[in-house]
């Protein structure tokens, strides 16, 4: 059996996706959301910082290929600021 037609089974899919999912990394950092323009050098600092010390803790390696990245926001302000401005 080719690995295409393995790929194609059941099985093959399940491995596949089992897979993606122990690579899959979850960060969780705890700052208010902001538009790209009111961000302050500080706060982008601490979310790079952040980001990095989670990453050492897993003992991750820098990324050296493509990733997928899916964010979740949550504020606690009245008025946030627009999703679109964000990222």
């Amino acid at each position: 059996m080719t690995r295409t037609e393995y790929l194609e089974t059941i099985e093959g899919q399940s491995y596949e996706r089992l897979k993606r999912k122990i690579k899959t990394v979850y960060l969780d950092i705890e700052q208010e959301p902001k538009s790209k323009r009111s961000i302050s050098n500080q706060e982008k600092l601490f979310f790079r910082q952040e980001v990095k010390r989670q990453l050492k803790e897993m003992n991750r390696r820098p990324h050296r290929g493509d990733i997928v990245l899916e964010i979740d926001y949550f504020t606690t302000q009245n008025n946030p600021p627009a999703l679109h401005t964000l990222s």
